[in-house]
């Protein structure tokens, strides 16, 4: 039996033989195929450097899937825990739009990924969002907003190469009504993007709720806010997807808000369950007070929250007087499901929305690996710098220890030690830390948080475009005991002023991590994107 990388097989898939009738078999999600019926009497299976599988039989032949291509996937490899990244070239005048599979050699090896989507216009950078890598869903939710210059769209990749994906969708509105949203089919190994109020979803123009799911066979999906600006720019970020087979009944902390001085934070609650839930909004100071912060135009530290079956909520903070920050807490009430908690940071200046990103409330840990890069004097155009939030869930003060590698997974030399107050938080940028200036005016490494008890993390990458606005990214940090052992890029961007870049960071300090990119188009066929 033998576990390999043919990219026209599916991913994770066993393949093995039988020697008396040369069969040769595919098992793949519990069930059992036929993919070639032979006249071998087959021994063993191999696989060369390019992914390629082997079966022995008294000669040496590639297994060959129906429908394969010979198109070549892109090779990384990772030493001692570092990172690596790809950019597409984004020369073409025409968009393409793909999704990607990352798969390690072995099956386990571990690595953490995201993506970077950007957009140019007139050679300035107008937009960044950052796609983490997913795992897969059946069944999934997210928070809709459509009208008065906002839309979302949903992108939703079926990575089985054997099997079509039929996904039926629902939709629901902030008090709980639902209407039909239809059914799509994707084909196996394709993809679909386009914003709700489009084909294939035909959703409202206007429209504040949610829209569920359930699909066939698991997905890769992402979740797309689009804001158009001031200066008619359309500004877009990432929405989490809530998979629906994971609920929670512990309160959860967010690492980070900010109002005021040109920051908004909005609050976004969805409902996992078919039933009513409800709970308290708790916002705290970096010291771990309760903060009086005006929400919803109700002055206190806390607000509560109903919310109907499947519905959502967007609470918004105040965006009036010098700039606040802190982090908060989601407690649902005795016997209520906790909701699934985003928050999306805006920043404007002079008067224009110029940065949005938002972040997933995901639960505490006590480890942590953050992508992390400088790119130039922090302030100046062009500029790179990733910050980071942690928040103390522990009502005893905690320590959190933190050391920066570099991309070839060695230190740089900064390391030390933070002390959060009980049920306090800590932020700062990369080039705010003891060491900083002595690193190269380009940098990219990964940053390893450990702590003496659960905290919650938030990292960013913000960056400076060519006419001085501050532009921002939530890079999702990552567990690196639940990393898998292979993700999901479910949509990548190139051509017509987009570029996508992909990072493959973490995995073992001891032993390099080696594995395969598989980029995939809408129709499921196999491509090989041109790389800068």
């Amino acid at each position: 039996m033998y576990r390999g990388n043919k990219q026209t097989l599916p991913f994770g898939a066993y393949i093995f033989g039988d020697y008396c009738t040369g069969e040769i078999f595919m098992l793949y999600h519990g069930e059992q195929q036929l993919l070639l019926d032979t006249t071998k009497q087959i021994t063993s299976f191999g696989e060369d450097e390019d992914g390629e599988l082997y079966v022995v039989g008294g000669t040496v032949d590639r297994l060959v899937n129906a429908g394969s291509s010979s198109t070549p996937p892109t090779r990384f490899e990772l030493t001692g825990g570092g990172s690596a990244s790809f950019v597409t070239s984004g020369v073409a005048t025409q968009i393409s739009v793909e999704h990607a599979q990352i798969q390690p050699n072995d099956a386990d090896a571990k690595a953490s990924a995201m993506a970077f989507i950007s957009f140019r216009k007139n050679g300035i950078l107008v937009s960044e969002a950052a796609v983490p890598a997913t795992s897969l869903i059946g069944s999934g939710r997210v928070c809709v907003e459509a009208g008065e210059g906002t839309d979302t769209g949903l992108a939703l990749a079926n990575p089985d190469m054997a099997r079509p994906a039929a996904v039926t969708l629902n939709f629901t509105d902030a008090d709980g009504n639902d209407f039909d949203g239809g059914f799509v089919v994707i084909p196996p190994g394709g993809q679909i993007a386009a914003f709700l109020d489009e084909a294939p979803f035909y959703g409202p123009s206007v429209f504040s709720g949610t829209l569920t799911f359930e699909s066939s066979v698991p997905l890769s999906v992402i979740a797309v806010r689009g804001l158009t600006n001031q200066r008619s720019e359309f500004l877009t970020t990432t929405l989490p997807v809530v998979d629906l087979s994971a609920l929670q009944t512990e309160p959860l902390r967010m690492p980070q808000f900010a109002a005021g001085g040109g920051w908004t934070t909005d609050v976004v609650l969805v409902n996992p369950t078919d039933e009513l839930i409800s709970g308290t909004v708790q916002f705290l100071t970096p010291e771990g007070k309760v903060q009086a912060t005006l929400l919803d135009g109700l002055a206190g530290g806390a607000a509560s929250y109903a919310l109907p079956p499947r519905s959502s909520r967007k609470l918004r903070l105040s965006t009036g007087g010098p700039v606040s920050v802190g982090s908060f807490v989601v407690a649902p009430d005795p016997e209520k499901v906790t909701p699934a908690v985003a928050a999306i940071y805006t920043y404007m200046s002079g008067g224009i929305t110029v940065g949005a990103t938002a972040a997933q409330g995901t639960p505490a840990a006590t480890e942590f690996e953050v992508y992390s890069q400088i790119n130039g004097k922090s302030g100046s155009l062009g500029s790179i710098d990733s910050g980071v939030a942690i928040a103390n869930t522990s009502s005893e003060e905690t320590n959190v220890s933190f050391e920066l590698d570099q991309l070839d997974g060695s230190s740089s030399g900064i390391a030390g030690t933070l002390r959060i107050s009980p049920n306090g938080q800590s932020n700062f940028f990369l080039d705010q830390l003891p060491g900083a200036a002595e690193l190269p005016s380009s940098f990219q490494g990964t940053l390893r948080l450990s702590s003496s008890a659960p905290v919650a993390v938030l990292a960013i990458r913000g960056r400076y475009n060519e006419r001085g606005d501050f532009l921002l990214s939530a890079t999702p940090p990552a567990d690196p005991r639940a990393a898998e052992d292979q993700s999901f890029i479910p949509q990548v961007v190139d051509g017509a002023g987009y570029t996508t870049e992909i990072v493959i960071y973490g995995g073992s300090e001891d032993a390099p991590v080696v594995g395969s990119i598989y980029f995939f188009d809408q129709n499921g066929r196999p491509t090989s994107p041109v790389l800068q």
